[in-house]
């Protein structure tokens, strides 16, 4: 399947599925609202739609494609303002990009699905470079994203992305008005840092540690996914009950129990190193 005007075939490897509708694309550039001076980078600009739009709107902005061959259209179509790296988003240094511009980026895309959760875990190591984000995703993964304890699609992604982003859906997006068409319907999201956090934590990784070990196994009691980090004399102490599943906690209570195991232990090289 290619698009008429570029002869472009569409490469399902990278999971492109490209927004062309006007009125969608009107709402996009409507909620991300881009002001001249706002320091922007658009991911996966595919044919351009959005990207020659809000390129009138600001002073100059960036745009990251991995496809050689759309890149080659975005230079022959949009104006020269317009600042491109060829290469994969998952390798872009952010924190770099920003210290450069020396002010706070704004980033927006349709991501390809694929990636969407590598990306969104990758940016948590930039936020305190990142003014806001907006994004195309998947409908399962948005809410995922805004999932709360209780609920059966709260999980690792939930925790670490609320601990240090406030995500808000604006609106929906049906798979009709992607092409080539995609299997499932999308949700557009804003994310904000979440500079205020009301749980604040001593070790990240251990954080990180304990989370990816209590959802591998969700359906045991955190007694049984988290024995080989925590005791179920200690988890009294903590105040948690260890007969819980690990949906069944808050953000707090994980925080609770990755802060009381700082004092007990190291993350290093990805392995549990009791102090």
């Amino acid at each position: 399947m290619f698009y008429d005007n570029t002869n472009y075939y569409y490469k399902k490897k990278l999971g492109q599925h490209f927004l062309l509708d006007k009125f969608i694309i009107q709402k996009i550039i409507k909620t991300i609202n881009p002001k001249k001076n706002d320091c922007l980078i658009e991911i996966g600009p595919g044919f351009g739609a959005i990207t020659k739009i809000i390129c009138k709107l600001v002073k100059k902005m960036a745009v990251i494609e991995i496809d050689n061959q759309l890149v080659n259209i975005l230079k022959k179509n949009i104006f020269c303002k317009l600042n491109i790296f060829c290469t994969d988003v998952l390798y872009f240094n952010f924190v770099n990009f920003a210290q450069k511009k020396n002010k706070k980026i704004r980033i927006f895309g349709n991501i390809p699905y694929n990636i969407s959760t590598r990306l969104i875990l990758l940016l948590i190591k930039s936020i305190n470079y990142i003014k806001d984000i907006h994004l195309m995703l998947q409908e399962e993964l948005a809410e995922k994203l805004i999932s709360t304890q209780g609920s059966k699609k709260y999980s690792r992604i939930s925790i670490l992305t609320q601990y240090f982003f406030k995500v808000i859906k604006i609106f929906p997006v049906i798979k009709k008005y992607f092409v080539p068409k995609p299997k499932v319907n999308s949700v557009f999201v804003k994310i904000t840092p979440n500079i205020k956090k009301k749980h604040m934590l001593k070790n990240f990784k251990i954080f990180k540690k304990i989370i990816t070990l209590a959802f591998i196994q969700r359906r045991k009691m955190l007694s049984n996914s988290l024995s080989s980090l925590i005791k179920k004399k200690d988890f009294k102490k903590i105040g948690i009950n260890f007969k819980l599943r690990a949906n069944d906690l808050s953000i707090k209570e994980y925080c609770d129990i990755s802060n009381f195991l700082s004092k007990k232990i190291i993350i290093k090289k990805g392995k549990i190193i009791n102090i």
